[in-house]
C-alpha cells in the first residue's frame, strides 16, 4: 500500500506545473490510502514531508476546488 501513497504524491508533484488546483485532489486521495492502510492520517505529514500549502504555497479550502471528492 507504501506504494501507492508513493504514486500518488509523484503524480501530485508533476501536477504541480499542470494544474495546481488537481494537486489538492491528488493529495487527498493519498491521504485516503495512507489513512486507510496506517489506520489513523495524523502522521502523514510526518511521514511524507509538507502538506500541500507548503509545497506549492497555495492555500485552497475544499469547496474551492472542483471535483473533491471524499
Amino acid at each position: 500500500m507504501d506504494d501507492l501513497v508513493v504514486a500518488l504524491l509523484i503524480l501530485r508533484r508533476s501536477l504541480l506545473e499542470v494544474t495546481p488546483v488537481r494537486t489538492m485532489q491528488v493529495e487527498r486521495y493519498a491521504r485516503m490510502a495512507y489513512s486507510i492502510c496506517v489506520g489513523e492520517e495524523a502522521s502523514f505529514g510526518a511521514t511524507y514531508g509538507m502538506g500541500l500549502e507548503v509545497a506549492c504555497g497555495v492555500c485552497l479550502e475544499e469547496s474551492q476546488v472542483e471535483g473533491w471528492v471524499v
